[in-house]
């Protein structure tokens, strides 16, 4: 059914090319691709450091990224743990929620990070700027200002970018 409306979809966007092929490159095929790429960025934004010590849990495979304003026009999307965690939590109780599971972050080192969303995290990253996430972090480095403590966390960061080889469970 999926593969079928997929064939349909494509054959009405090659006929309409066909009769109007500027109005149907710039309405249908632009946003068509770059909606996509832009959504597995997000994803990508979302999953980039994952904790090889605990790549299957939801405090490893993802990051939190709390008191940031996209969060208010994203229903709370920062909150990611979270909704590893249970994805059927609303998302007006996630910054609450967070709050009854700090520790449980803390004691699986999670990462937090605030005043930040996920695309600006990604888009750092793809900088290169690991300082400036560093700047950010409340966990498990909490805005790390000794040299070394601040290498720690740039090296966690890196390590979490890393492919993890997973096994069978």
């Amino acid at each position: 059914m999926v593969l079928g409306a997929e064939v349909a979809y494509i054959a009405a966007i090659a006929a309409l090319y066909s009769v109007k092929p500027t109005a149907t490159l710039w309405v249908f095929i632009v946003p068509y691709f770059l909606s996509t790429l832009l959504m597995m960025f997000g994803n990508w934004c979302q999953h980039m450091f994952v904790n090889p010590e605990c790549p299957r849990s939801a405090y490893g495979m993802a990051h939190n990224c709390v008191a940031s304003g996209d969060n208010s026009m994203t229903f709370n999307d920062g909150y990611h743990i979270l909704h590893h965690l249970n994805s059927t939590t609303h998302w007006s109780e996630l910054p609450a929620r967070f709050m009854n599971l700090l520790q449980q972050h803390v004691a699986t080192k999670a990462l937090v990070i605030e005043g930040w969303g996920v695309i600006d995290v990604g888009l750092a990253i793809f900088a290169g700027d690991y300082n400036a996430v560093v700047d950010r972090m409340l966990l498990p480095y909490h805005k790390p200002t000794d040299p070394a403590e601040r290498a720690a966390a740039i090296s966690m960061l890196k390590e979490r970018l890393k492919p993890v080889k997973m096994t069978q469970a």
